[in-house]
């Protein structure tokens, strides 16, 4: 989103909906449409525009540690304020930056965080150590699915190299 010299402006993509009153002019960009609009900063219109991240998103997680499998039922709050919070901690130098990701996005079913930093990296409990590797990479796989953190691609096709 980028803001104009107005109070509050913002570009979107055709696709997003926005009121009639609210278009200022449209202009062509790299052969796609935007909408240059201008609104009141108001509770209800970000409300209406999906400004806000909503309910947690319902994920099965898998993941092995040893000779153990494991399936969990975890609940993903959509990137929102308290990522942002984290990204900006992380780089600062204040919190890790994968640690933050995950306690930011894990909560239980009506959002409340399920992790801290100090709970995934280890420092809360020393005795009990940081988060399995694999349980972490489950999180953040589930965290990428449902925020659409880049778009699955094919695997590369093999090549022969010549060497047997």
């Amino acid at each position: 989103m980028v803001h104009s010299n107005s109070d509050f402006g913002c570009m979107m993509k055709r696709q997003h909906h926005i009121h009639l009153n609210q278009l200022i002019n449209t202009e062509s960009r790299l052969g796609g449409i935007f909408y240059w609009c201008q609104m009141k900063l108001t509770l209800e219109n970000l409300k209406s525009m999906g400004a806000f991240t909503g309910r947690p998103v319902e994920r099965e997680i898998e993941w092995q540690q040893g000779e153990d499998s494991f399936k969990a039922t975890v609940f993903i709050r959509p990137m929102g304020y308290q990522t942002a919070t984290s990204d900006i901690m992380a780089i600062g130098g204040k919190i890790d930056g994968i640690a933050g990701r995950i306690a930011a996005s894990i909560c239980d079913e009506d959002g409340k965080p399920v992790f801290t930093v100090p709970d995934i990296t280890g420092d809360a409990d020393p005795d009990r150590g940081p988060l399995d590797g694999q349980l972490t990479i489950a999180l953040l796989l589930a965290i990428q699915e449902v925020n659409d953190l880049g778009k699955a691609t094919s695997s590369p096709k093999k090549t022969n190299s010549g060497v047997s």
